[in-house]
This record gives C-alpha cells, structure tokens and sequence, in this order.
C-alpha cells in the first residue's frame, strides 16, 4: 500500500519550472543553469513545455537559440 511521506527523498530533481510566467506571451529565452538544469537535455524541456501547454489549454512555438544551448518560448494567448 501507498505510504505518506513526512518529505520529498533526497537526490531527486523536484524543480517546477515557472509556466505560468513564461506562457504570458512575450518571448522568453530559457537558458539552462538558470531556468533549468544544466543536466537537463533540451528535449526533455521542450517536452515538458508542450505537455504543460496542452494542460493549460495554450498553444506554444519553442526554438532552439543559435548556438542550440538554450531554448526560446512563446506562448499563443487566446484573442
């Protein structure tokens, strides 16, 4: 049976990224160390933002910077 944890166990990355901000429409670049892991792979936060999009109901393009370290974001808010 399930059991309640009094706290999170250690070594696992519980980090939430900030969705709400970065899908305000504007452009935001997503730089890693900073807005993610640095251990992160890219794809693994496109993913994720694709997948906390379609939960929030908003349509998002997402790229690649130009040196393929970073990731941008937009988010497509509803007129």
């Amino acid at each position: 049976m399930a059991k309640i944890l009094e706290q999170r166990p250690p070594g696992r990355n519980w980090r939430v990224y900030d969705w709400n901000t970065w899908f305000d429409g504007n452009v935001w670049l997503l730089e890693p160390g900073v807005d993610f892991p640095v251990t992160t792979k890219l794809q693994s936060v496109r993913g994720a933002a694709y997948m906390a999009a379609r939960r929030r109901g908003v349509k998002v393009t997402i790229g690649t910077s130009d040196d393929e370290k970073s990731l941008w974001i937009q988010a497509h808010l509803p007129t």
